[in-house]
């Protein structure tokens, strides 16, 4: 399809218009795309009330930490020294009670298992027997043709 000179005078006046008003909404962009970028600034930095709670909330989970992490590396028999009889025997029944869940919880998971197991023994064992008993049919088919052919060919 080719254009007559009034169709392109037509459109080179309109793209040439369109570039202009293109222009103007590059300034728009470039505003927003400003704005957009000082607004991020603002919000990468926490607000003042989130820095109160985070300062008066520091200390304690500091404290909170650090306790978890010495009664952790207790827990693995680390860092014991410190330790009194009476600490370390509730150390050993504590590791003891959470040693019995965890024993419970494999033998729960193995007698899944081996339930599981057992199901699948029972049921390919009866797909067992219904194979068998196809071969069987089929060996007593052969058998009686045999039979009946051979009889068929002693009468001819």
């Amino acid at each position: 399809m080719s254009l007559n000179s009034e169709h392109r005078e037509y459109w080179i006046e309109n793209s040439n218009q369109s570039m202009f008003d293109n222009s103007s909404s590059m300034d728009e962009i470039l505003e927003k795309y400003n704005l957009q970028s000082k607004s991020h600034e603002l919000l990468a930095q926490p607000s003042l009330d989130l820095q109160l709670v985070m300062s008066s909330n520091f200390p304690t989970l500091s404290k909170e930490v650090a306790e978890k992490t010495r009664l952790l590396r207790r827990f693995r028999g680390e860092d014991l020294q410190g330790m009194s009889i009476e600490e370390l025997q509730a150390l050993e029944k504590s590791l003891g009670l959470g040693l019995d869940r965890v024993i419970a919880k494999r033998n729960e998971k193995i007698a899944k298992q081996t339930s599981e197991l057992q199901e699948k023994i029972m049921q390919l064992s009866k797909e067992n027997d219904l194979l068998r008993q196809e071969v069987e049919d089929i060996s007593k088919f052969f058998g009686y043709l045999s039979l009946t052919l051979g009889l068929a060919c002693n009468v001819v």
